[in-house]
């Protein structure tokens, strides 16, 4: 759904945002793949789960999202 907003209301930073929620997908299909191949052991996959999990939080919910909804208000949308 949020992207479809980006596309509908001409959001000018789509392209970028979209290639986070590419390159948020890609490392987590790599991450799994590291989980069901149990190639490190239990610990080192946590703390590299945990440190993604917040990065993307801090630095895209926080961030990038919240640029996107100040645009959609200022543009008239309304949930």
């Amino acid at each position: 759904m949020e992207e479809a907003l980006m596309d509908e209301y001409g959001y000018p930073f789509s392209r970028e945002h979209k290639q986070e929620h590419n390159r948020f997908i890609e490392y987590y299909t790599c991450l799994r793949q590291e989980i069901e191949t149990a190639c490190h052991d239990r610990l080192y996959l946590l703390l590299k789960i945990d440190i993604f999990l917040v990065d993307w939080l801090l630095n895209h919910t926080s961030g990038i999202d919240k640029h996107l909804g100040k645009f959609l208000l200022e543009a008239g949308y309304h949930s």
